[in-house]
């Protein structure tokens, strides 16, 4: 399969959030001379899709990327990714490092 561009990613994320706006960017005025740049924006992922971490996204694509790769299907055939993932038995484990926490 060929490499996913942009667009692929979008669509995939779309799937499951059909009517959720762009991550809103803010200006963080000030900074800008301080660093040398034109403008410096903040990309305010803390109401993105409702989900309390947006770290999220990332490994969902990795995850149907490699999948999609591996059964040689497009990365948004979740019926047949899903239907050969189980006929395989794969589990799949996912951590990242200073994201979880134990109360």
């Amino acid at each position: 399969m060929m490499s996913p561009s942009y667009a692929h990613i979008y669509e995939f994320h779309r799937a499951f959030f059909p009517g959720h706006p762009p991550t809103p960017l803010i200006r963080l005025d000030g900074l800008e001379q301080t660093l040398g740049v034109d403008a410096v924006y903040l990309k305010d992922e803390s109401t993105r899709f409702g989900l309390p971490a947006f770290k999220i996204l990332g490994a969902s694509w990795g995850l149907i990327a490699a999948l999609s790769r591996r059964y040689n299907v497009d990365h948004m055939d979740f019926d047949a990714i899903g239907k050969m993932a189980q006929e395989e038995g794969l589990t799949v484990y996912a951590a990242t490092d200073g994201t979880h926490r134990l109360e």
